[in-house]
């Protein structure tokens, strides 16, 4: 059986670095940059986070989306990355140093106010917090906690300003 002229046989990819684009809002426009660093997250491995660096920033803006594409760069050596794979992408676009960071477990909500339970010498102490930043299970504390601060992140129902707390 002959093929016919122009029908095509194989893909050609070139998987070594690995090119990946993706989206990011127009807000983060001032602090991207190429050769910035990022990190990729696909679900065949789980436990394995891949570095690369962004290679070019599309100048044009989305206006459905405001959003950017940006083209990411990713070395596969190994050749376990595979074209179309679904990724999740972390790109860090800014630090504060020393902030303090609690997890999401610890803030709840009272009406439209945030509240942890804080540690005070064995004690329980409702306190209001402002949040800033969330990500990766975290959320950014801008005013009501210092750095060192002991909360309680579960059993909140059970729990009342001045219960006592037994740390383990």
């Amino acid at each position: 059986r002959h093929t016919p002229v122009g029908y095509d046989l194989v893909n050609l990819e070139n998987i070594d670095p690995l090119k990946v684009d993706f989206k990011i809002s127009e807000r983060y426009a001032p602090v991207l940059h190429a050769g910035q660093q990022f990190d990729l997250a696909v679900d065949a491995f789980p436990r394995q986070e891949f570095v690369g660096r962004i290679s070019a920033i599309d100048p044009r803006l989305d206006p459905a989306t405001r959003t950017f594409v940006i083209r990411g760069v990713v070395g596969n050596p190994e050749h376990r990355l595979k074209p179309g794979m679904f990724s999740r992408i972390s790109l860090t676009v800014a630090e504060r140093k020393g902030a303090v960071m609690v997890p999401e477990e610890a803030i709840f909500p009272v009406a439209d106010q945030l509240f942890v339970y804080k540690v005070v010498e064995e004690t329980a102490v409702k306190t209001l917090v402002q949040t800033g930043t969330r990500g990766h299970g975290e959320v950014e504390i801008v005013d009501g906690l210092q750095k060192g601060d002991l909360v309680i992140t579960a059993g909140h129902l059970k729990i009342r300003d001045g219960s006592a707390v037994s740390l383990l």
